[in-house]
């Protein structure tokens, strides 16, 4: 750990005020912050302990910036990601986490395209012998695509509120129950694709209550049942309107088990308000596993669950997808990361509506990454990534895409 004296404070605070003033996409609310901060962090500068990262996740030519079918325009691109997390403890019983990061986006050609990402996310947990308390709240703004249906970088923010209480009740028994309320906000823009303002069409509030019984089977396994209630409420598209619940159980593993991540499945049911919108019920869940052996890392993802769809005619879509990688150590601090993905929606349209078929989006992506590893924090890669997307709804089409260039990662293990 590195200790920051105090004249240094001025520049320390310059670095975390310019990533407060651009920080990103994929904001989310921080995790539980590690059992001692002072063990796990980098920096440390009085009472605050810091972990700075960065990664270039790109600097690639981008073959259809656009995602056309039919006039593909390529450009070269990068995109920057600094962060930083930053955990005050107060004699371990209590806790404050902050998190702070930024997606820069640049294109050479297309300045259009350009943008600067903020995420912001501050967590406070509050330990007892049996019983701990935490609140969390996060906000970001983002300009990137939000799923493959949608070919606009869309603007648009997001913040989030959660509440959450965990009880142990035994050695190896634990309830958990958490409170949320996420808020999104699109900016008025239309995407070309789908046709539909996005700002009518999804921005909403979801509010969700979620319980977890946890069970220690052994140091390396957990297993545990969950149930949730939801309710999401459309403020420009109340014929979207839905309420619910799931049932679920999963399972996580240590990540020094032979078999390390976390796999859930269970059953989701949506309420539709409007009659003749067809309501849901199925299987939906989620896996991210791994397994090393010598120098070879497998990995597999699997999810399926239900998301909100830009289109008017088709107010949602059941989202599959599963992934595959391979990543093998070569000799020395050389080693190959190979990868594919499917992903598939399934759109639910509304019974009256005399439309040909529901419709659905298919999504292939493949690619490849070379690289080399200064340390264990410090990566350079050369890759590409190819995909191919087809639309199947009154018409088909397809698209197509490859990127290739180099991923610079610095304080992500």
């Amino acid at each position: 750990m590195t200790v920051v004296r105090p004249e240094a404070a001025a520049a320390l605070f310059a670095v975390v005020g310019m990533l407060v003033v651009c920080a990103d996409a994929r904001a989310q609310v921080p995790e539980a912050p590690p059992e001692d901060p002072r063990q796990a962090a980098r920096i440390r500068w009085s009472p605050v302990y810091l972990t700075p990262s960065f990664r270039v996740s790109e600097l690639a030519v981008d073959s259809n910036v656009f995602n056309s079918a039919t006039n593909p325009r390529a450009d070269l691109t990068m995109t920057l990601t600094p962060a930083v997390d930053a955990w005050v403890p107060i004699q371990r019983r209590v806790v404050f986490s902050t998190r702070a990061a930024a997606d820069l986006v640049w294109f050479k050609s297309f300045a259009s395209e350009r943008s600067i990402n903020p995420e912001l996310a501050a967590r406070v947990d509050v330990r007892g012998t049996r019983v701990n308390v935490w609140a969390s709240s996060g906000w970001r703004r983002s300009r990137q695509r939000p799923s493959f249906e949608i070919d606009a970088r869309s603007r648009r923010s997001t913040t989030h509120q959660h509440l959450g209480v965990a009880w142990r009740i035994r050695p190896k028994l634990e309830a958990e129950l958490i409170g949320s309320i996420d808020v999104i906000d699109f900016d008025q823009q239309e995407d070309v694709i789908t046709g539909t303002n996005l700002r009518t069409a999804l921005n909403r509030t979801e509010r969700a209550v979620d319980a977890r019984l946890y069970y220690a089977l052994t140091p390396m396994t957990t297993v545990y049942v969950r149930g949730q209630l939801h309710d999401d409420r459309f403020s420009r598209a109340p014929s979207r309107d839905g309420q619910g619940g799931r049932a679920a159980i999963g399972v996580r593993f240590n990540r020094r088990a032979l078999v390390a991540g976390s796999a859930e499945i269970g059953f989701r049911r949506l309420f539709t308000l409007r009659p003749d919108l067809p309501d849901f019920s199925g299987l939906v869940g989620s896996a991210a596993l791994s397994h090393t052996t010598g120098g070879t890392r497998i990995g597999l993802s699997w999810s399926r669950d239900l998301e909100y769809s830009a289109q008017q005619l088709r107010p949602y879509y059941i989202d599959t997808g599963v992934g595959v990688s391979v990543r093998r150590q070569l000799f020395g601090n050389f080693d190959m990361l190979v990868g594919a993905r499917r992903d598939r929606y399934e759109y639910r349209t509304f019974d009256a509506l005399l439309t040909p078929m529901p419709g659905r989006v298919r999504r292939f992506e493949y690619g490849i990454d070379v690289g080399y590893r200064f340390r264990p924090d410090l990566r350079i890669g050369l890759g590409m990534t190819n995909w191919r997307r087809t639309w199947q709804f009154e018409t088909d089409r397809a698209v197509r895409g490859t990127q290739w260039g180099v991923s610079v990662s610095y304080g992500v293990l």
